[in-house]
């Protein structure tokens, strides 16, 4: 849709095409003769707005709106774009999913503009953050952006009262209305409205801008290294927590299972990037011994509610393969009264291309007399489970692939790796399965364990298996 539609058609507009437009600065125009769109009508995705598990500060920015437009996307795949629509959308939602936070949230308005929502970042960083991300979606489409070519980022910023942020807007959809309202500040304390430009109501009428301690004499003298130090692995672990994802068994219909996942600031520990974490090698023992002890306390649990199954335990190989992190690794489970050992599993996960089977053979040697079951995480590639099918795992378990491959090839790709895992006797895992295609990809091609947002949310703790809802599974696994 765009401004020279006639007035019938600008006034179906949805709220969002409207904030969108507010954001690019376009108004009502006179009337023009109407064009054809170039945009296709297509319905806006539904947002969800994702809670964190870090509690909200008293104030905080709750509106910073970022607008990131694919238009030059567009111009230059010309008449491929129609075709290749659907996967640049993947591929650009998965860049979302990956930057924001827990808290964010963001919407396709129509085929070329996403309106993202950074709850707790300032403008010119919400600002860096969506250009960052348009940047690598522009470079996974179509490669390097030439210059002059760099993608639409408007902003308007609202900072709100947590209390009313809770109590009154319950939805992305309010918040956007309220923002959009434009609001004076008198008429609500607990609001404080932004325009473009960066410049509050106050100060657009004169009165003295709101700004925060900047540097004096004595920080202009004082080394910029301290500002970009490294955290202590005391520092990472206090910002990391545990979660147990229920594992769904498509053989027996029930959940018989839980994997640990140690997580920071929201996102799985083990893919974190964060500039400032300390030595990755000291840190991966570290995470892996969080994991180890966050399960063993999830097993006390979970013997004593009289919960029946297995917690899986994620352990990096180089930690295993090193007889002196493996020590120091294992050490805790000895701890553990052995006939306890029967309700714990291992997962090997991280294990370098062309690793010998008699190296694995060799790992699990340490595990066995520790859990019940291992199994080895690799890419679903059939050549590797027949490389490993001697080894003497008790499964294979591999993830959904990247989004940005079309559905179809990954729906081939683990029937391939499915039906190979069958041929050995041995229980093939599905993880990271998040919408109801790849849970339909996964019971179609045989997966018998099945782990995921799309299949059960994580838990803070072992719950009983019995208890966890699995309606959303009927049809699908034929429960």
């Amino acid at each position: 849709m765009t401004d020279n539609d006639p007035p019938s058609n600008r006034a179906s507009r949805s709220t969002l095409q409207k904030v969108a437009d507010t954001l690019l600065g376009r108004h009502e125009p006179a009337a023009h003769p109407a064009t054809k769109s170039r945009v296709a009508e297509r319905s806006p995705a539904l947002a969800e707005i994702r809670r964190s598990e870090v509690p909200l500060p008293a104030r905080l920015q709750a509106g910073t709106l970022q607008l990131v437009g694919l238009e030059y996307i567009r111009e230059v795949l010309g008449d491929d774009w129609d075709q290749r629509r659907d996967v640049i959308h993947r591929i650009v939602e998965g860049i979302f999913k990956r930057y924001l936070e827990p808290t964010d949230a963001y919407y396709r308005i129509d085929d070329e503009r996403f309106l993202v929502l950074f709850t707790r970042l300032p403008t010119h960083q919400a600002e860096v953050k969506a250009e960052a991300i348009a940047r690598e979606a522009q470079r996974a489409i179509i490669g390097e952006i030439p210059s002059g070519h760099d993608v639409t980022v408007k902003s308007r910023v609202a900072e709100v009262d947590r209390s009313m942020l809770m109590q009154k807007i319950a939805t992305l959809d309010d918040l956007l209305a309220y923002v959009e309202t434009g609001m004076p500040v008198e008429e609500a304390d607990n609001v404080l409205l932004f325009d473009e430009a960066g410049l509050s109501a106050q100060e657009r009428a004169g009165a003295t801008p709101l700004t925060g301690t900047g540097p004096d004499l004595t920080d202009l003298d004082q080394s910029m290294a301290s500002l970009f130090q490294r955290k202590s692995v005391a520092a990472y672990l206090k910002e990391c927590s545990a979660r147990f994802y229920p594992i769904f068994n498509a053989r027996r219909r029930e959940f018989t299972a839980f994997q640990v996942c140690v997580l920071h600031d929201g996102n799985d520990a083990s893919l974190d990037d964060d500039p400032f974490a300390p030595d990755p090698e000291e840190l991966r023992l570290h995470l892996d011994r969080y994991a180890l002890l966050s399960a063993a306390l999830g097993l006390q649990r979970m013997v004593g509610n009289s919960v029946k199954g297995l917690i899986v335990i994620p352990v990096h190989y180089e930690i295993l393969v090193t007889a002196k992190t493996r020590n120091v690794y294992l050490q805790r489970l000895h701890e553990i009264p052995a006939g306890l050992y029967k309700y714990l599993a291992f997962s090997i996960i991280g294990t370098p291309a062309g690793t010998p089977t008699g190296r694995i053979s060799d790992l699990l040697s340490y595990l066995q007399p520790l859990s019940n079951k291992q199994s080895l995480r690799i890419p679903p590639d059939p050549k590797l489970v027949d490389l490993y099918g001697s080894a003497g795992v008790h499964a294979f378990s591999t993830t959904c692939g990247p989004a940005e491959i079309p559905l179809r090839k990954r729906a081939e790709t683990l029937a391939l790796f499915a039906q190979r895992v069958r041929s050995y006797q041995m229980e093939s895992a599905l993880f990271d399965i998040r919408d109801k295609d790849m849970l339909e990809i996964g019971m179609a091609a045989g997966f018998t364990l099945l782990m995921g947002p799309a299949v059960a949310e994580t838990t803070d703790g072992p719950v009983p298996l019995a208890e966890l809802r699995k309606d959303h599974l009927s049809g699908v696994a034929r429960i």
